[in-house]
């Protein structure tokens, strides 16, 4: 059985997306006209039957594991959304703020810490 995966980019999906269609045209045909398969091996129409039985109710453990991935697809859209609402309200948004603003006492010539200018040794005394 193959593995359910997702499209690794944009392109490769809407390739995906694009055959989708032609299958789904392809069919919609075959439904109007049956006569289409009449021209067909016994052996393509075997497995064309079975692909689409196969795509209509698949065996369990390819089920399983599409429902899981559209799952796991459904929760990780869900959390990126819910993280993206909360970034921008509450605690979220005041922790990326600065807490305290200090004044830099070293700049200030006039403070008692010793962080003025000194122009010469004796002006400790």
């Amino acid at each position: 059985m193959a593995r359910v995966s997702t499209p690794p980019d944009e392109q490769a999906r809407e390739a995906l997306l694009e055959r989708l269609q032609t299958t789904v045209e392809f069919l919609e045909q075959i439904i109007a006209n049956r006569v289409i398969l009449a021209d067909v091996s016994d052996e393509a129409r075997r497995r064309l039957m079975k692909a689409v039985m196969m795509v209509r109710s698949p065996d369990s453990r390819t089920r399983r594991r599409l429902e899981k991935a559209v799952a796991r697809n459904q929760r990780a859209a869900r959390t990126k959304r819910d993280e993206g609402l909360l970034d921008e309200t509450g605690i979220r948004a005041l922790r990326r703020k600065p807490v305290v603003t200090t004044p830099n006492v070293f700049d200030n010539p006039r403070s008692n810490l010793g962080g003025g200018l000194r122009t010469s040794p004796s002006a400790i005394t």
